[in-house]
């Protein structure tokens, strides 16, 4: 009878925010507009400090906890095993990890970056191309895998091994002594958190839907149109509810296997009919770039420069807390996917596989822009990058033969990253909102699924998502305080695990 009382606790609580969100973006969408980005520009602009520290302290962490003696500490009992293939376990971190917007970024961030270089760099110059090449390893490399590892870490490990129901709010028990007090604020950590993943979500459904519009008129050669974006957010939305509720192996599991399939064909292409020995020069080079550099942009802040300091707010600043809306979900999602691993597992599940995936998309994605932009700097993918995202990604195809065939094959990727995250969101805030159930009702995650294609659908309608992505880098900021409390009673709690098998002996 407690469950079920608590579980509603956090069903209802989060509802409650989430409607607030609707009706206000609803009632007032400029007001709310306005009030978004002065938080949102307030925040990047203090605190940048902080993120890009809190950040890389994630990184540190993970590391450590991989070479310590708690590396060998399994997501389970000892004697557990893992419950998916080391294949499809990829598949559903690197699809979930990152989503649509891999697609999004991967033609467009480099080109920016190459025609728009910060730090005085000429535009257009091979070191304009260098730097965009570093620069996009940085924001997609392992800073935004530490941010879902060490969730993942902390769920998996108390959850799994503990017994306790998978919430984030089970940190808080080895930080207070009082049970009502510990009660209270894990409810309140829970309801948070499904708000928080609700809003990332619904950002990430009208970003790719916005850049699949964009691919409909592309495509049949007509103007972009609202309802191109919203009939794209329809059929996603009909997709990741239905493999939401027909479960983790049977949905999931078969949507991210097909995803990766995919990946790997269409990069395949780019890497044979682009051009080929530069792309793997500038994947070498751009790797050695960043271990070497990674110390200097992970920390780098620059006060005295105003333009630097700009760009860092509109670009690292905003990643950093847009990865940090998805640490919830993706890091509850790992853990759950990862029952029977080792947290050494799950450091390279996250620090080194996934990051290398991300490297090699944004290498043959990126080299193959720069490539074009280099022989025709007035092409359309010029104009698209800086100006129009969205249109990055089907300008660049439209560069290369067999330009139908890819088209239509880059749609269903775009679709299949966000059905697999959105799926997987879905399955997340089911399990959140259900007092950490790992099979939650089908019924549940109808609601929240649905829930989150209606506020996708009035973002686009609004004629802006933007508002409801920094919403989401809004209410992530004090996730990142929490982080560092989930990170302190990880540590305390295994260390009072080993200590007691010490003294068994």
């Amino acid at each position: 009878m407690q469950e079920n009382k608590e579980d509603n606790v956090v069903f209802y609580g989060s509802i409650a925010l989430t409607l607030v969100l609707v009706v206000f973006g609803l009632l007032n969408n400029e007001l709310f507009g306005r009030t978004m980005t002065y938080t949102f520009d307030w925040i990047c602009k203090y605190f940048n400090w902080y993120l890009v520290s809190v950040v890389t302290f994630y990184i540190f962490f993970m590391i450590y906890i991989a070479f310590s003696r708690y590396g060998k500490v399994k997501l389970g009992p000892d004697n557990s095993v893992p419950e998916f293939s080391t294949f499809s376990w990829l598949a559903m971190l690197f699809s979930a990890g990152m989503g649509s917007g891999l697609v999004f970024f991967g033609a467009a961030e480099p080109a920016y970056h190459f025609l728009c270089p910060p730090l005085g760099v000429t535009p257009g110059s091979p070191q304009a191309a260098d730097l965009s090449m570093q620069l996009s390893f940085l924001h997609w490399g392992c800073h935004p895998w530490s941010i879902y590892g060490i969730t993942a870490m902390v769920i998996g490990y108390f959850s799994m091994r503990k017994n306790k129901p998978a919430l984030l709010g089970n940190f808080v028990e080895p930080l207070f002594k009082n049970e009502k007090t510990a009660l209270c604020c894990s409810h309140f950590v829970d309801s948070w958190m499904v708000f928080l993943t609700v809003a990332g979500i619904a950002s990430s459904l009208g970003i790719a839907s916005s850049q699949m519009g964009a691919g409909i008129a592309r495509f049949f050669n007509v103007s972009n149109n609202l309802w191109f974006a919203e009939i794209s957010l329809a059929i996603m939305s009909v997709v990741y509810i239905s493999t939401a509720v027909i479960g983790l192996k049977r949905g999931i599991k078969v949507i991210a296997d097909i995803n990766v399939y995919l990946s790997i064909i269409i990069c395949a292409f780019l890497f044979l009919f682009g051009p080929t020995l530069g792309i793997i020069q500038t994947f070498i080079t751009s790797l050695g770039t960043y271990v070497a550099n990674l110390p200097d942009w992970t920390l780098r802040v620059s006060p005295w420069d105003t333009d630097f300091d700009l760009w860092q707010r509109g670009w690292t600043v905003l990643y950093w807390l847009w990865w940090l809306s998805w640490g919830p979900l993706c890091g509850v999602f790992f853990a759950r996917v990862s029952y029977g691993r080792t947290m050494r597992d799950l450091v390279a599940g996250s620090l080194l596989i996934p990051p290398l995936g991300s490297f090699a998309w944004m290498t043959i994605f990126g080299g193959a822009s720069i490539s074009v932009l280099f022989k025709t700097p007035n092409c359309a993918l010029a104009d698209s990058s800086v100006n129009n995202m969205s249109m990055a990604l089907w300008d660049l195809m439209g560069m290369f033969p067999f330009t139908t065939i890819t088209t239509v094959m880059c749609f269903i990727l775009v679709a299949t990253f966000l059905i697999t995250s959105a799926n997987s969101g879905t399955f997340v805030v089911g399990m959140l909102s259900s007092n950490g159930n790992i099979n939650p009702s089908k019924q549940r995650l109808f609601i929240w699924g649905s829930l989150m294609a209606v506020i996708s659908a009035i973002t686009l309608f609004a004629g802006d998502f933007r508002g409801i992505q920094k919403l989401a880098g809004i209410i992530s900021f004090p996730y990142s305080i929490m982080t560092l409390f989930m990170a302190y009673a990880l540590v305390k709690a295994m260390k009072e695990e080993f200590n007691g098998k010490e003294n068994n002996l």
